[in-house]
């Protein structure tokens, strides 16, 4: 069983693991604490080995990096095997955030702060997702007037 893992973590993760690993050797903060978190950093969305991930990140991460990563599962900003599920994933959250841009309530504040919070450049892609947005209405209004 072991070797199964071992396998695994040879096949898919160990050459980025051993890149940062030997980065943070050369660095003042090496210690076993940052061994494992970059350990949890490179196997952070794998099925077999998150679970772990997530068990270093109850230990060392600070409340706004659980924050973080919290609001990220929960728009399921990680995971991302392609990119069609990062379209979707994006525009959901950008459509949620002119959403709770516009609901003037307390609620709608703190949701849109969370997704600009994980998101730092919420507005440029609200505007690109706008404009995208508009031609494609504009694209469907016209497309059979020839």
């Amino acid at each position: 069983m072991y070797y199964q893992y071992s396998n695994r973590f040879a096949n898919e993760h160990f050459e980025e693991f051993y890149e940062k690993y030997i980065e943070l050797k050369q660095t003042e903060e090496f210690s076993k604490s940052n061994i494992l978190k970059i350990f949890a950093e490179v196997t952070r969305n794998d099925r077999l080995f998150g679970k772990v991930s997530l068990k270093i990140d109850e230990m060392y991460l600070t409340q706004e990096e659980k924050k973080n990563l919290q609001i990220m599962q929960e728009y399921g900003l990680e995971d991302i095997d392609d990119r069609e599920s990062l379209q979707k994933r994006l525009e959901h959250t950008i459509s949620d955030g002119i959403q709770y841009s516009v609901s003037q309530s307390e609620y709608g504040d703190k949701k849109l702060q969370e997704i600009k919070q994980v998101l730092p450049q919420f507005e440029k892609f609200k505007e690109v997702y706008l404009r995208l947005r508009q031609v494609g209405l504009e694209d469907k209004l016209y497309e059979n007037l020839d």
